[in-house]
């Protein structure tokens, strides 16, 4: 379904990317953010509203996942969600990650709270 992802902006932190499908049209539906750390490589996603539930997400996960697990030196790729968005916990399980726990006031989602939210963190590792 996913046509292919180009590349919209690098920097230190990572890459951001445009999803888009596999159709003439041009326009993305979506970005996907890749970042190095530590722990391994962290994506982040997000569709535009009238895509979201047609399963784009959790293909972009799967994809990307299975990419990143292919490159010798990444062991660990992982995502997290806010703990009450239960779409992008599903999209994420569905896209072959695993729950691994919450994390306790990780991130701000300044569009839910003004304080630091906890966040489901879920992960893919290579054997």
């Amino acid at each position: 379904m996913i046509r292919h992802a180009a590349g919209l902006a690098t920097s230190k932190a990572g890459y951001l990317l445009a999803v888009l499908l596999r159709t003439e049209t041009k326009t993305p539906i979506g970005v996907l953010n890749l970042a190095d750390s530590e722990d391994g490589v962290s994506i982040g996603f997000g569709l535009a509203s009238r895509h979201r539930g047609n399963g784009y997400g959790s293909e972009i996960v799967a994809y990307v996942t299975d990419w990143l697990l292919d490159q010798p030196l990444i062991w660990r790729v992982w995502g997290y969600c806010d703990e009450e968005n239960e779409a992008s916990a599903r999209t994420m399980m569905r896209g072959g990650m695993r729950f691994e726990g919450v994390l306790r006031r990780f991130a701000l989602h300044p569009n839910v709270s003004t304080g630091p939210r906890n966040c489901k963190l879920f992960a893919s590792v290579r054997a």
